[in-house]
């Protein structure tokens, strides 16, 4: 009996331990297919940018049951949602709305998959394309093999014919409830996505990357906002995504607009040559400035030279990019000492390469890109990515022919559009409400450089060149024109002459380089020229003119778009004053005069603006002077002022009393006694007041006129001794 009690206990043992191993070996059909979201490092995007490349979105999943080999992989919905709307380009109108956000499984083509090719799901290709649901058909590799699954090299059969493993995919606009595009969506959809989990072979990676969203329409300047992305996987087997909402991106101000500065270098502060931007934005209308090249349209020598400057700082580290960012114009050496007159080439010293060709940038998750207003590319019509060899991945080549079937068509989603930006950042500098009879000049290169570095000044010659913004030819909302107004070999300090049209007059400046480490600065410098034609009274005069700064171009749509450019952008409400054309006028305070009780006043004003510092007629004014008379009459009639005067040459001078009149016109002013402005139409004007008993045979007492405007430098460009007169 105890034998057979033993062989019993040892019967259940064998049970129990048989039982463990079938559980065991069961257990890989029985995983959950499980994802988990994270996201690469959230991006910083600019508050004015409708199409701005948010981060991308990752999402790691393991355990499932892989397809056995040769058997269907199972399709796949998988959608994404962003809390603005999405803007990334369209790639093709119709029914199917292709975009360029791009699905890559297992990071094809980067560091941890270094040989592994990308490979669209097109039908440009043998990819298993199923033209009814224009998606790809895929097959397993089997269990232990799933790591496999989407290298283009491992061999694979779909209805009975050879084809190449696609591991990249296209995403789609979610269609409105109507069947139409649904302009305003902030989804889009990967349909049919032929979905492997990979069981016990590791992991499954899904990348999401080249979505841009609409960052005004969430934005605020003051605190940086986040936008956040959601996930949504469906199909034939259940999958688990956890964490489904990330960050990829917060939104901050991306341009300011400092100030506009009078200018620090050019002709010396002397009266014979006009310290440049007149004072404060005000320039004197009978001062011609830059007449030359007002006369001639652009062409000779500079009189005034720079009239002011205006300066930008980015916002945020690299909110200047440019097009593409692996084949950079690169500048070194620091500013030309000189810059920007005419005379001075700003390569000299400031090296920069020839405009190189466009090249691909086509490492995914690689973070090599965030300097360039394009997302991930991997055109065959452009340049081997040349991070290719630093990252040690293979090139891509003869993937994606230019010739990609699906050029054009309804259903058009060649990747040969997608990704790739219109141009660099643009920064399009607008003045409106410009005074009739002026034209403004503006420089073909302007520098970017470190404001951390001789902070405060202006013109900075000497300073470390960050980068370079050059002069492009476009319309008003600096649209158009992708081409450069020069190549780079030819950059000099030449300037665009522009008359306004309309009273507003803008210049467009594409990003070419910049540092992402620098919250970079620029002064750009403004010509304001004009001739003095006091027949017609130009330039007019008292009409403030304004800039506004923005990041270009400036023009909607604010959704997704097969045809707008990218970037785009909203316009920025950073207008200020920049300056005003004032008329040449002295004005003149005599702070009590009068004709009463026996006394009379003797007025003289003198036009002095015919001097020995000026050159011959270079300051000279003709001018009428206007009286304007404050106090009472004595017999208690209202107080009228007289007409204006007749015209006081350079050189002369006008001379009344308030009992009998005088010269040049000058009505008396019998029975008045109070204060008297006198506003003459010349620049530089003295006075002298005489108040004596009548016939000045008892009293009299003289008083010099108060000047009441600004005081301005000396006209003799001497410095001396002011105590007294």
């Amino acid at each position: 009996m105890a034998d057979f009690r033993k062989w019993l206990l040892a019967f259940a043992v064998v049970a129990l331990l048989s039982s463990l191993a079938v559980t065991a070996n069961a257990q890989p059909t029985n995983l959950p297919f499980t994802c988990n979201a994270t996201q690469s490092t959230p991006t910083t995007i600019r508050t004015e940018g409708i199409t701005e490349q948010v981060g991308d979105y990752v999402v790691t999943c393991s355990g499932g049951q892989p397809a056995a080999a040769g058997a269907n992989i199972a399709k796949a919905n998988i959608s994404i949602f962003l809390s603005t709307t999405v803007t990334s380009r369209l790639l093709s109108g119709g029914p199917n709305n292709w975009t360029e956000a791009i699905l890559f499984i297992d990071d094809p083509h980067t560091a941890s998959n270094p040989n592994r090719a990308i490979q669209l799901c097109t039908d440009a290709v043998a990819t298993g394309w199923d033209a009814v649901t224009q998606t790809c058909n895929m097959t397993g590799v089997g269990a232990g093999m799933a790591n496999l699954t989407y290298d283009p090299a491992t061999s694979e059969t779909v209805n009975g014919a050879p084809t190449t493993r696609p591991n990249t995919f296209l995403g789609r606009i979610n269609q409105g409830a109507q069947g139409n595009i649904g302009t305003n969506t902030n989804s889009i959809v990967w349909l049919g996505i032929p979905l492997d989990p990979p069981g016990t072979a590791g992991l499954r990676t899904l990348r999401i990357t080249n979505v841009r969203g609409n960052a005004p329409q969430i934005s605020s300047n003051l605190i940086p906002v986040p936008i956040t992305m959601f996930i949504s996987i469906s199909g034939a087997q259940a999958v688990t995504v956890n964490n489904s909402s990330q960050t990829v991106a917060f939104v901050q101000q991306g341009l300011v607009l400092n100030t506009t500065l009078q200018a620090a270098s050019g002709p010396s502060p002397t009266f014979g040559t006009v310290v440049p931007g007149g004072i404060d934005g005000i320039f004197q209308q009978c001062q011609s400035n830059n007449p030359t090249r007002f006369s001639t349209g652009g062409v000779g020598p500079f009189d005034n030279g720079i009239s002011f400057y205006i300066r930008i700082n980015e916002g945020f580290g690299n909110a200047f990019k440019r097009r593409i960012n692996t084949n950079p114009i690169v500048f070194s050496g620091t500013v030309p000492t000189g810059y920007p007159n005419v005379s001075v080439n700003p390569v000299s010293g400031a090296n920069a390469t020839a405009q190189p060709p466009l090249a691909n940038q086509d490492i995914p998750g690689s973070g090599l890109y965030g300097d360039s207003e394009s997302g991930i590319t991997f055109n065959g019509g452009l340049a081997n990515d040349p991070n290719e060899s630093v990252v040690g991945v293979a090139p891509l080549t003869g993937n994606f022919p230019a010739s990609d079937a699906f050029n054009g068509g309804a259903n058009s989603r060649t990747p040969n559009a997608a990704g790739i930006a219109n141009n660099g950042t643009r920064i399009l500098v607008t003045f409106n409400n410009i005074p009739n009879g002026i034209a403004l000049e503006f420089p073909s290169l302007i520098y970017f450089v470190n404001p951390a570095i001789a902070a405060g000044s202006v013109a900075p010659s000497g300073r470390a060149i960050t980068g370079a913004a050059v002069f492009v030819a476009t319309d008003a909302t600096g649209t158009i024109s992708n081409n450069f107004a020069q190549s780079a070999s030819s950059f000099n300090a030449s300037f665009t002459h522009i008359v306004p049209t309309n009273g507003t007059v803008f210049a467009t400046y594409e990003v070419i380089n910049s540092a992402p480490d620098v919250i970079e600065q620029a002064d750009i410098p403004v010509v304001v020229t004009f001739v003095y034609d006091p027949t017609n009274n130009l330039p007019q005069p008292n009409v403030q003119a304004t800039v506004n700064v923005s990041f270009a171009p400036v023009t909607g749509p604010n959704t997704a778009s097969a045809s707008a450019p990218i970037p785009r952008f909203r316009l920025s409400n950073n207008t200020q004053n920049a300056f005003i054309v004032t008329k040449c006028q002295c004005n003149l305070l005599f702070p009590f005069i009068t004709n009463q009780s026996g006394f009379d006043t003797g007025i003289a004003i003198a036009n002095t603006s015919a001097d020995p510092y000026t050159p011959l007629g270079g300051r000279a004014q003709t001018g009428t002077i206007q009286y304007y008379f404050y106090g009472n009459n004595a017999d208690g009639s209202p107080v009228v002022n007289p007409p204006v005067s007749q015209p006081v040459k350079a050189g002369d001078y006008m001379k009344f009393s308030l009992m009998n009149g005088g010269d040049h016109g000058m009505a008396p002013m019998r029975g008045f006694e109070g204060y008297m402005f006198a506003q003459a139409n010349f620049q530089f004007c003295h006075g002298f007041a005489f108040i004596s008993d009548i016939g000045a045979q008892r009293v009299a007492e003289g008083y010099l006129g108060i000047e009441i405007d600004n005081g301005i430098f000396s006209r003799t460009g001497q410095f001396s001794e002011t105590k007294a007169h």
